[in-house]
């Protein structure tokens, strides 16, 4: 920051003309912004990126692989349950945009209407020239959008607060 402090106050934002303090605005696709699309898609993802890889690197780097062999969505138990999901399953990641597979890994710590999905997968073990090491198998981007809206403040796309549902692969 120009103080060189952190600064929740930002002059730069209000120069440009946003509100220059952090403020909540409710995603686009949710389900208070559209409740329709939500009875289809009851479920919010967000993702994380698993700390031995740097965005989509590192797949290929068998001692991380080692650590993360498979891209996981974390799930809350109580909604994988009344999903018919159990911890380990391969399930789809599904919304609007598209599907991916991940793997399920359960948890009581996540609020039951959200999933938090593994970011930016591919394998590298699959062919190249085919399928692009499937990339489009189990990667986050294939259920985003780079279309508006997006982020007021940074320009971007929504990556987070996606509506999807889930259920098991077969």
């Amino acid at each position: 920051t120009p103080s060189q402090k952190i600064e929740l106050y930002s002059n730069k934002l209000k120069d440009a003309g946003f509100d220059p303090l952090p403020t909540f605005h409710e995603p686009p696709e949710s389900p208070y912004n559209e409740p329709k699309l939500a009875s289809e898609y009851p479920l919010i993802f967000t993702n994380r990126k698993f700390t031995n890889f740097i965005h989509s690197g590192g797949r290929q780097i068998p001692s991380l692989r080692k650590e993360r062999p498979e891209p996981q969505v974390s799930i809350n138990a109580s909604t994988a349950k009344k999903l018919g999901i159990s911890d380990g399953d391969w399930v789809y990641i599904e919304n609007k945009r598209g599907r991916i597979k991940q793997k399920a890994i359960l948890s009581s710590d996540i609020d039951p209407r959200v999933i938090i999905a593994d970011y930016g997968w591919w394998f590298p073990e699959k062919d190249a020239s085919q399928d692009m090491h499937g990339w489009k198998e189990s990667n986050l981007n294939i259920l985003t959008d780079n279309k508006q809206p997006y982020d007021r403040e940074m320009g971007s796309a929504t990556l987070k607060g996606i509506l999807c549902k889930v259920y098991k692969a077969s």
